[in-house]
């Protein structure tokens, strides 16, 4: 067994196992002795026990502190002001919902069988400083290969299929021929939308999300899961715009830099980005027409946008994800219209039309666009785009991260006299001519503001 120093380790976790009943033991499992050994963060802690029943486990860890169980049908405890889950081993049935059955004297060869890949079949002794690999994947993190532990327990969670799919890009690690063979039989048509979701929630926290995806595609699955991005697979392009391919290749290369874009900002508008991204063209599939020579899409916006929102409603069922990404999609090619030609106006009325998003995330779609129209390294952010023109311009006016905050207001008018449905024409109004450039005085003469 490789000696190892676990970085992070509570102490107060160490003391727990050090000072287990004689007949008991613990290890650290799964993902956390993963990244260890990857050097990566450890967010999350799993400690398995054994030799000890779930009733004399939650006994021995109440000396510790107050004691919560997070997974009544798995066993997993929790003890507060303490970041690691404590369980005993089990066994699962297959299935959505599996029947499962506790077995405090089981083995951890046996127990790390039930677990999907290699290198999640990992544990590390804390007290011997040692990690445990009964399945080869120590070996299988170094030539970064991703292997199933055991078929049998893989095919029983069809979720573990996107389980690799978001492996492969955020590990840029690669399934091994039989894993593939396995996961192009399971049928993923018994998915819940919470599980789907949870797996591109962590598909999108990867510099390159384009890797698993391809081998969704490879596998024949993302035909099941998304269709709208399959059929693009061979849907042509003006090669003298688009020298990257089809609308298939022109997407993934697109998801790539808008990755590399959105590194820094808040996930929730990271993970809109990347889905309005992904689906930008998911149009083009219907709209794209050969003439005079050339492959053009006609309207492919408006198309994009109906068959996008399908996918996301299918995908997401959440509203405001789901509004925002439409809207990008939307007007994803106002930018670059509006370069070189765009009036002033146009611009701010752009920002009001894109809400609830802003200028400066349109820029960021408008410009993984741009760039993925040439060979361009994703991880680079620092390439110029005709999108950096709009951005500048923007900033200018003032409505790169907010429409222009209204000079007239509902208060104003209220204090003038007026009231009812008037209110609101005359609002409308007044906002269309300050955004054509008017100031305070002008709107009231324009409108015949009149005291009451």
């Amino acid at each position: 067994m490789l000696k190892f120093e676990m970085p992070m380790l509570d102490e107060k976790i160490v003391n727990i196992i050090k000072n287990l009943p004689v007949s008991s033991k613990a290890l650290v499992v799964g993902g956390a002795v993963r990244d260890m050994v990857l050097n990566k963060p450890i967010n999350d802690i799993d400690i398995e026990v054994y030799g000890l029943d779930l009733a004399s486990l939650k006994k021995y860890l109440a000396t510790y502190g107050h004691i919560r169980e997070v997974g009544k049908s798995f066993g997993v405890l929790k003890i507060d002001g303490i970041n690691a889950d404590w369980s005993i081993p089990r066994s699962d049935s297959a299935g959505r919902k599996p029947e499962v059955s506790l077995d405090p004297n089981m083995n951890p060869k046996d127990a790390f069988l039930r677990r999907d890949l290699t290198i999640n079949a990992l544990g590390y002794d804390p007290i011997k400083k040692e990690i445990i690999d009964y399945y080869g994947g120590l070996n299988d993190l170094k030539n970064k290969v991703l292997r199933a532990v055991s078929e049998e327990k893989f095919l029983e969670d069809p979720l573990r299929v996107l389980r690799v799919m978001q492996f492969i890009s955020r590990f840029e690690m690669f399934p091994d021929a039989n894993l593939s063979a396995i996961c192009a039989k399971i049928d993923l048509s018994s998915l819940s939308l919470m599980r789907i979701r949870a797996e591109f929630d962590k598909l999108f926290t990867a510099s390159r999300p384009s890797l698993g995806l391809r081998w969704l595609f490879a596998i024949g699955q993302m035909d099941v899961i998304i269709p709208e991005l399959a059929r693009l697979w061979g849907v042509p392009q003006n090669p003298y715009y688009h020298p990257e391919g089809d609308v298939f290749e022109h997407s993934l290369q697109a998801l790539d830099v808008a990755s590399a874009l959105t590194k820094k900002i808040n996930f929730s508008q990271r993970k809109k980005i990347l889905w309005a991204t992904l689906l930008h063209d998911c149009g083009k599939y219907n709209s794209t027409v050969f003439l005079k020579n050339s492959w053009h899409s006609i309207d492919h916006a408006d198309s994009s946008k109906k068959i996008a929102k399908n996918c996301l409603n299918r995908l997401l069922g959440v509203k405001k994800l789901i509004d925002g990404a439409l809207k990008l999609i939307e007007f994803h090619l106002k930018p670059l219209v509006l370069v070189g030609t765009g009036e002033d106006i146009s611009y701010k009325k752009l920002a009001v039309s894109v809400l609830p998003n802003n200028l400066k995330e349109l820029s960021i779609l408008a410009k993984a666009d741009s760039l993925a129209k040439v060979p361009v390294n994703a991880s680079d952010c620092n390439i110029k785009s005709k999108v950096d023109f709009f951005i500048e311009r923007s900033f200018q006016l003032g409505v790169l991260e907010k429409p222009l905050a209204p000079l007239i207001t509902g208060q104003y008018l209220h204090d003038l006299g007026y009231r009812g449905t008037k209110i609101g024409e005359l609002l409308k109004k007044a906002y269309e001519l300050q955004l054509a450039g008017a100031d305070t005085t002008e709107i009231i003469k324009k409108l015949h503001f009149l005291a009451p």
